[in-house]
């Protein structure tokens, strides 16, 4: 039995007797785009597919697999390039009961995994990246029949990998939505509080005195209701119920119209800005019972926003997930017309524009399966993860998956050489960066990663021209609100290098 197949018997069948297993090594990148790895996916699709060159297609490769029963379901990217990976009970009644919650923190320069002792359950709790470097976690589980939250609120400090307890929640939230504002604090939305109600209760965080605000709103929204900071400085609503603006510190709510479609549903569907934040153009894609291959965009900025025909999906998809890439573009994977193994999707694809296409590009390998609970995020090389998978009632995917897009394959890749450690809003900063066959033209932010459920509520995407050797950064808390991003150097080619972090302030 070849590694590839053993690897597949581990986490896809529960009962599988596979002795020794030899896990590839992670795949790196150098900062001339060069990769290095000893076992590779492609070649691994199903049968009569020829895979695409990695120019125009990009390629999978395998990363070494975290233990067994950890099931990733949270994700926080730090400003040192480590992630943290939450499971908590990790979706297992026994886990729960026996007290038994993970997390781990990886570095995906060295693949160091250290696992964290994890106090609570942070199971389906909400997440972001606080302007100090911390990552704040509230809300968890309180029980699993039924499912309720607890009101922990936890602070995970990045140098010293330890979680620190902070006042908690006024009401438990199992579910939560956690959107930076404006001004950095961290607003809780939704969720099922202690009792296993939903909650209309709105909290904001402050970073600077640790301290937790209830809103003025008592706006009810469902979980997950896919939240955007928008330019205007409101929040706003994508999920296709009730799609609006909502102020929740003004207790305001502007309606939004045009036609969604009957199969869209937030809970399984993703959203994202495509491009440029400050073009406010918001795509919602795919989700469904039945799942729909259908997208919608709308352009906040409009005097009477309204969502509009985007364009298809390859594959009709729920659980389907959206990245903003550095070069600009928009990567989609992950989902499935239903959440089992027999209709996951391997289909994966990325857009160029808010008018343009979808590019297909090489899907996941054959016998890879992205549902429930998949992740898709952004890591320093420019690479995406893809991991985790929990169908109803099959065995999941505990495989972990590197996507090196197309922009990897097409030489040399610049490299900065100078870019200041910290800015602030409005402010021009000399940066430098170098390229083999190409000008580097344009520095792009993108903000720190922090999925959950297929929904990432904080990632957004900016280019800055490089005019006499000085980006110059956005003047508006509302476009990046204040906190870490990843800052990249973009040459005329369209390859980025290697990120570096920055602090806006």
């Amino acid at each position: 039995m070849n590694w590839l197949k053993k690897y597949q018997a581990q986490f896809l069948d529960p009962q599988a007797d596979i002795g020794n297993v030899d896990i590839p090594p992670p795949v790196t990148a150098n900062h001339h785009g060069g990769h290095r790895t000893s076992t590779t996916a492609a070649g691994a699709y199903e049968s009569g597919f020829t895979p695409l060159p990695p120019e125009t297609g990009g390629q999978w490769d395998y990363l070494p697999a975290f233990p067994r029963q950890f099931n990733a379901l949270h994700v926080v990217a730090g400003a040192n390039g480590k992630i943290l990976l939450i499971a908590g009970s990790g979706k297992n009644k026994a886990n729960f009961t026996a007290g038994t919650f993970t997390s781990y923190i990886w570095d995906p320069v060295s693949d160091q995994r250290r696992q964290i002792p994890t106090p609570v359950d942070m199971f389906c709790s909400g997440h972001a990246l606080l302007p100090d470097g911390r990552a704040l976690v509230g809300g968890g589980t309180a029980s699993y029949a039924p499912f309720k939250g607890i009101p922990a609120l936890y602070a995970f400090n990045f140098t010293t990998e330890q979680y620190e307890e902070l006042s908690p929640l006024e009401v438990g939230r199992w579910y939560p939505t956690a959107v930076t504002d404006s001004d950095g604090r961290v607003l809780f939305v939704a969720g099922f509080d202690e009792n296993g109600i939903k909650t209309n209760i709105t909290e904001s965080f402050d970073y600077r005195t640790d301290t937790l605000t209830r809103v003025p709103s008592m706006k009810s929204l469902p979980n997950y209701p896919h939240l955007h900071l928008a330019a205007n400085d409101q929040l706003f609503v994508a999920n296709t119920l009730q799609p609006g603006f909502w102020d929740p510190y003004a207790d305001t709510y502007t309606r939004v119209t045009g036609f969604m479609g009957p199969s869209l549903t937030s809970a399984t569907m993703a959203s994202c800005f495509v491009g440029d934040v400050r073009d406010q153009n918001l795509m919602v894609l795919g989700g469904g019972w039945p799942a729909t291959n259908i997208t919608r965009i709308i352009d906040l900025d409009e005097p009477t926003p309204t969502y509009r025909q985007g364009p298809t999906l390859g594959a009709a998809k729920a659980y389907v997930s959206c990245v903003n890439l550095p070069d600009g573009t928009l990567f989609e994977a992950n989902g499935g017309s239903s959440n089992t193994i027999a209709g996951a999707s391997s289909e994966a694809a990325i857009l160029t524009s808010v008018d343009a296409e979808w590019t297909p590009v090489n899907p996941l390998p054959e016998g890879e399966h992205r549902v429930y609970h998949s992740l898709l995020f952004l890591l320093d090389s420019g690479q995406v993860i893809s991991t985790t998978s929990n169908p109803k009632n099959q065995a999941r995917n505990g495989s972990v998956l590197v996507y090196s897009p197309p922009y990897l394959f097409q030489g040399e890749r610049p490299v900065i050489t100078s870019a200041p450690a910290a800015v602030t809003y409005g402010g021009s900063y000399q940066v430098s960066a170098t390229a083999t066959d190409a000008t580097v033209d344009r520095m792009t932010l993108t903000a720190a990663p922090s999925p959950t459920h297929s929904l990432d509520s904080n990632q957004r995407y900016v280019s800055l021209p490089v005019i006499n050797g000085a980006i110059t950064m956005p003047t508006s808390g509302a476009i990046l609100p204040p906190g870490w991003y990843r800052l990249w150097a973009v040459d005329s080619l369209d390859r980025p290098s290697i990120a570096t972090w920055i602090h806006l302030s």
